[in-house]
């Protein structure tokens, strides 16, 4: 889900948070991770992969799905806003400034 990410009452960037289920049923948010600024397309989760759009301020991080931990990022020089898409084994993402990409998962 979208979040602020505040460290020391200060806002740091736009994340979105991973959550557990635990044994009683409850939820607890396991991690989170800013991974832009301002409005974002909702994440894309393939396995215990999440593929997230940095929003206004550009750029695509993949995300361990267990741990929230960043695998890797492409900054991008437009804004990306648009959902992702994932076919087969490659994710489909544009940005604003009308560049489409293909990422091999």
């Amino acid at each position: 889900s979208h979040v602020f990410d505040r460290r020391g009452g200060k806002k740091i960037g736009d994340g979105i948070q991973g959550f557990t289920i635990n044994r009683h049923c409850g939820i607890a948010r396991r991690w989170l991770t800013s991974v832009g600024e301002g409005q974002m397309p909702p994440p894309l989760v393939l396995g215990d992969l999440v593929f997230a759009a940095g929003g206004e301020t550009g750029g695509y991080t993949m995300l361990n799905g267990r741990t929230g931990k960043p695998l890797w990022r492409f900054p991008t020089a437009a804004a990306t806003l648009a959902p992702s898409i994932a076919a087969g084994t490659r994710i489909f993402a544009g940005d604003f400034g009308g560049t489409m990409r293909a990422f091999a998962r």
